[in-house]
This record gives C-alpha cells, structure tokens and sequence, in this order.
C-alpha cells in the first residue's frame, strides 16, 4: 500500500516535469507585457475601452468568466462597401522592441487565446520582423471556446538570427459580423462586443496538486 502510493505520486510528478523541456522551446507573451498592448491597426471603425486590457472580471464585463489572465474588449464595426461583413483590429506594442529571442532555441510562438463571448470569433497571430509581418492562420472561436495559437518560426522562414531583433508581437480579432436571425445566429451583429482573453494560469496550481498527492500520501502511510 505504502509503495503503491508513493509510486503514483512519483509518477504524477516526473509527467509534469517531463512536460516542462517540451515547452521551452515555445515563445508566449508575459503578463506585464499582454497589459500594455494597444489597438494599433482597425480594418474599419471601431474602439477599444480606457480599461482594456484588464485582469479584473467585473472591468471585463463579459457574458461569462474570463478563461484567460488578461482581457480585452471593445467594439468592431464594418463600414466597408467591399461585399463582406468582416472588421479587424490589431493589438501590438505599435513601435519597436528591439525584443531579442534569438539564442534561446524558440521554435514557435504561441499564445492561449479564449473567447469569452457569445459569438464567434476569428483570432491569429502575427510577429514583425525587419519590416516584415508574418501571421499564423485564423482560427475561429466559437461561443466561449478557447485554442493554443500557434506560429512556427521554422515554417515561416525565421530564423534565429532573425529573432534577435523583433520590432512587435501580439495577436489579432477578427469579427464577420453578419449575424441574421435564424441564418447566422452563432456570428456577432454590425456593430458588436468582442471579449477575447489570453494567458493561462500560472503552473502553481501543479505545483500544489504534487505537494497535496504527497501530504496525501504521507498521512495514509501513517495510518497504513
């Protein structure tokens, strides 16, 4: 009983530590950094509010818990006479970084990106380069959904060196707002509310999931 328990608790920690190396390669945004990013490109008239990005959920004010860290939210609007309904908006640092990752081995970037919202959205990411921008694919959300977004450095022509000097980064909101009664129930109207968060928790919950097998494990031995 002792040994059974022990093992099952050693397991369960060396596969959470196995994951760790198989992540490290992966780029993702930090926190301090995901709050400072700005609405720098519209595809058409829109707004993003004074208190967007966010952490808080009653600043957020969404239609449901924000799955993600941060938050951002505000309103796409499509003016465009060009036969679709689409409408954009860019969130990036909107001058240079000067952000080196080069030497580090990133082989991708990737983001946790949720949509906490009761419409589907599209999201992508992007990454800017020597005056290049270089983008995943869009991904379309659907009524609180979430996804690992993902941009390979290798599939894009970046290269390490490269990554020494990335001048921005961040993601974008797509809407196709097209929403008709009984035809496009599931997409957003024209205008309307995006609420799209990104980041998941911290691994601390982990770490106390494997403290909490092991004190589990030491009161049975005491009692076995």
């Amino acid at each position: 009983m002792k040994r059974t328990i022990f093992l099952l608790t050693f397991c369960f920690a060396a596969l959470c530590l196995s994951r760790a190396p198989a992540s490290a390669a992966m780029y993702t945004l930090s926190q301090s950094y995901a709050l400072t990013l700005d609405d720098i490109y519209y595809s058409d008239d829109g707004y993003m509010s004074s208190n967007s990005p966010t952490t808080s959920n009653l600043i957020y004010n969404n239609n449901g818990p924000m799955q993600g860290i941060v938050g951002f939210y505000g309103t796409l609007d499509d003016i465009d006479i060009d036969g679709n309904a689409l409408a954009l908006v860019k969130l990036g640092a909107g001058y240079d970084l000067g952000l080196n990752l080069g030497g580090s081995g990133y082989t991708d970037y990737t983001l946790f990106v949720a949509n906490d919202n009761q419409s589907i959205w599209d999201v992508r990411l992007f990454i800017t380069i020597g005056g290049t921008e270089y983008t995943s694919d869009w991904v379309s959300l659907s009524a609180h959904d979430s996804t690992n977004l993902t941009l390979n450095f290798a599939g894009k022509g970046i290269t390490d060196a490269m990554l020494a000097d990335v001048e921005d980064i961040g993601f974008y909101i797509q809407g196709d707002l097209k929403y008709v009664e009984g035809v496009y129930d599931d997409y957003p109207t024209d205008p309307d509310g995006y609420h799209i968060s990104i980041l998941v928790p911290t691994p601390t919950a982990v770490i106390l999931g494997i403290l909490g097998l092991g004190v589990v494990g030491v009161k049975l031995r005491k009692y076995a």
